[in-house]
């Protein structure tokens, strides 16, 4: 993920911006994410909590003067709600933000700086990065979502999840008439959403 964000952008807290807007109206900041290492997901409380990590780093430019630099650079972890549900055989999964944790490794800052950057970086995240991260997410397994094929001998009506502490299942109805499983195998693998649809590389 890329973005260029200016330092007027309403993303950043208004504070923030004020101050920002007063040392160069033309800078923007550029954002780049990368994901650090797989997620974890562990099944709680009739929900799916996801954590995922990313590196951040966040530079500065200048584009009067042709010159960046790097102006902090963390380790963001966000932990997520999943609740996945069937709708008519087609498995659809909503996302609700729990909690983020910044972790600084490097920053352009004193000290003394530490709650300005926290409370930059805490407003682009909740502002900007979440909200594009839960509409990317929910456009894949919500609004496409994963069609059960016919193929796979299940009643649509009868499938229910099933979430515990640790545990994760699912229980339906099977008919071993219908189930084709080669075919089944084939056609749930092309209905699993494009995940390179997640944070597509882009500037604004």
């Amino acid at each position: 993920m890329e973005e260029q964000i200016p330092v007027s952008s309403p993303a950043i807290p208004l504070s923030s911006r004020e101050f920002l807007t007063t040392l160069c109206t033309s800078c923007y900041f550029l954002l780049n994410v990368w994901a650090k290492g797989p997620p974890v997901i562990l099944a709680t409380n009739n929900s799916i909590v996801l954590e995922k990590r990313d590196r951040l780093n966040l530079r500065v430019v200048n584009p009067d003067r042709n010159v960046t630099s790097v102006f902090v650079s963390m380790v963001l972890t966000i932990n997520a709600e999943l609740r996945p549900m069937f709708d008519s055989g087609t498995l659809r999964t909503q996302v609700q933000l729990l909690d983020t944790n910044v972790i600084m490794e490097r920053g352009a800052f004193p000290p003394s700086w530490s709650f300005f950057v926290q409370d930059l970086m805490r407003g682009m995240i909740l502002e900007m990065m979440w909200p594009e991260l839960k509409k990317q997410i929910e456009e894949l397994t919500y609004g496409e979502g994963i069609r059960l094929a016919a193929s796979c001998g299940i009643d649509p009506k009868s499938i229910q999840t099933l979430i515990g502490e640790g545990r994760l299942g699912v229980s339906a109805c099977l008919s071993l008439q219908k189930l084709k499983p080669q075919q089944c195998a084939s056609d749930v693998k092309n209905a699993l959403p494009n995940a390179s649809k997640l944070f597509p590389k882009r500037r604004k």
